[in-house]
């Protein structure tokens, strides 16, 4: 498998090209996730290897593999990728805590190292073992940290914020601080949960409505600082037509 980049001037056009870079990895059968480092590095996630993989910004034009491939024991089919404000790396397991259940892990220091590397998180956040709070962590998907260092997780019938998660170590059960419950206000929502903020602090998630294939959309969120367990309208929806689920989202220069 690999990921394609393009310049911008290949995507001002409708033509059939071939894109500028290739970039190959080892994820199989299904790459879920990219994000940049602050050296502008891409890294890459798939549920098919339990394995975070990382592409140097200054690859050449061409087919190039990656340079650094984590692995860990705390990596059960990783589904989403986020960087916090100091350069840590968050990553989702859809399967992390057993049983359908989630959880979140942390690496530090990540981002100078190369080759292969198994690594031991140094947060690994997960669901307690019953109650209404283990329910939240039903299949996390996507992470996206906030300017003031919150981090938020998105599955297919929650979205999930944690304070300052940096100052958190060790495996720990939290309640989350705050909890938004999305089948409280609308219809079903598919296996989708990617979030995205925006520059402004808007929150952007991804839902699917009805069976497969569902009708997907994208929600917007204007004030995203939430505590406690709410329901609350999103600002916005926009329909995005038929498909099976919609997964990452990002937001250009202008």
């Amino acid at each position: 498998a690999s990921i394609n980049a393009f310049t911008s001037a290949q995507t001002a056009n409708s033509s059939t090209t071939f894109p500028a870079l290739s970039l190959t990895h080892n994820l199989g059968y299904s790459l879920t996730d990219l994000a940049l480092d602050k050296n502008g590095n891409i890294w890459a996630v798939g549920v098919g290897s339990n394995t975070v993989v990382r592409f140097r910004s200054t690859n050449t034009p061409g087919v190039v593999t990656p340079d650094l491939t984590i692995s860990s024991t705390d990596l059960n089919r990783p589904w989403g990728l986020a960087f916090d404000k100091l350069g840590n790396l968050y990553v989702s397991n859809s399967a992390g805590s057993g049983n359908g259940y989630s959880s979140i892990v942390r690496f530090n220091n990540v981002i100078g190292q190369t080759g292969n590397q198994t690594l031991i998180p140094s947060l690994v956040i997960r669901a307690p073992s019953g109650g209404a709070i283990r329910e939240y962590y039903s299949l996390v998907h996507g992470l996206a940290f906030s300017a003031s260092g919150d981090l938020y997780a998105g599955g297919p019938s929650t979205i999930l914020r944690f304070i300052n998660p940096q100052n958190l170590s060790g495996t720990i059960t939290p309640t989350p601080d705050g909890v938004i419950i999305k089948d409280g206000y609308g219809p079903q929502f598919g296996f989708s949960g990617m979030l995205v903020i925006d520059a402004s602090g808007n929150l952007w998630a991804t839902g699917c409505q009805g069976l497969q294939p569902c009708v997907d959309f994208v929600m917007r969120f204007s004030n995203p600082v939430f505590a406690g367990v709410q329901s609350p309208n999103p600002n916005s929806r926009v329909t995005l037509g038929n498909d099976r689920g919609s997964n990452g989202m990002a937001f250009d220069a202008a």
